[in-house]
């Protein structure tokens, strides 16, 4: 399989999962590894999936069934060098994106890191602020490169097929737009301009892949956060949790609610709290 073969195979299989990025942090320093491990998942603002290893065998091994999005690692480790294993990865296709965390500065490994297409170079102590920046970064460029790779299929494709992935390619961005923003007064004019089309388009768009209107669907993603607001925050106010969900009218999110749900908001907090505390005491 040619390298660009492995590439397109890599990112189309990257699509399904790209809102869960999967980092791997190796360090022959537990310390090390817990700290960066710890920083990431509380102060990055993206969804991660964090996966360590203390050399570069046992990271190669992993790399196997974890394929992950970032590889993030020292230089100096037994057995293998971080650069090293950069080295594998890239050869057999284990991951794109990689990082070096290294105590050491100098412009050799600095030199054979650029070879190997090392796409950021930190000196411990790393600033975390400059770290989270470097991961949302590469984060942005597998996002790119995988509209890039989708592009190239559907320019090759027949027409038909070529305009069936557009479209497909298409709503996934406007969902993802939408899950991310549920919170605010969105409109269909900003999901639109979002993803470059016509209004009237994506209301249709939105109709023809999930049965219902725009408002409906917004309202489908607002409930479904409420409820795991509801169960999981027992201490917020039912009209806290509609205001964090988009709803300046608690009387609106009572009404939505019920309607998606068949109960209000606090039968249904009522009958998960106990179904869960239930669970917790057969524990």
């Amino acid at each position: 399989m040619s390298i660009k073969a492995a590439r397109l195979r890599w990112y189309s299989w990257q699509r399904a999962v790209i809102e869960m990025i999967r980092l791997l942090i190796v360090d022959d320093e537990p310390l090390i590894v817990r700290g960066l491990a710890n920083m990431i998942a509380h102060e990055y603002d993206r969804p991660t999936q964090i996966e360590t290893a203390y050399d570069a065998i046992e990271a190669l091994r992993l790399m196997e069934t974890v394929r992950p999005d970032l590889l993030i690692t020292d230089i100096h480790m037994p057995e293998m060098d971080g650069l090293e294993l950069i080295r594998h990865t890239k050869e057999r296709n284990l991951c794109e994106q990689c990082m070096i965390l290294t105590g050491y500065g100098e412009f050799e490994y600095a030199q054979t890191a650029i070879r190997y297409g090392v796409v950021d170079y930190f000196l411990k102590p790393v600033n975390q602020a400059e770290l989270l920046q470097a991961v949302g970064r590469m984060q942005d460029r597998i996002e790119n490169a995988i509209v890039a790779a989708e592009q190239e299929q559907a320019d090759s494709a027949p027409v038909g097929m070529a305009n069936a992935m557009r479209s497909s390619k298409k709503i996934a961005q406007i969902e993802k737009y939408i899950k991310k923003h549920y919170m605010k007064d969105i409109s269909l004019q900003e999901v639109s301009e979002s993803v470059g089309l016509n209004p009237n388009y994506v209301s249709g768009l939105i109709h023809k892949e999930t049965g219902t209107t725009f408002v409906q669907y917004v309202h489908r993603v607002r409930t479904s956060k409420a409820k795991a607001m509801l169960v999981e925050n027992p201490d917020v106010a039912v009209e806290q949790v509609a205001v964090k969900v988009g709803y300046e009218n608690s009387r609106q999110f009572f009404k939505v609610f019920k309607k998606f749900t068949g109960v209000t908001p606090g039968v249904y907090r009522e009958k998960n709290s106990v179904a869960v505390g239930d669970d917790k005491s057969e524990d």
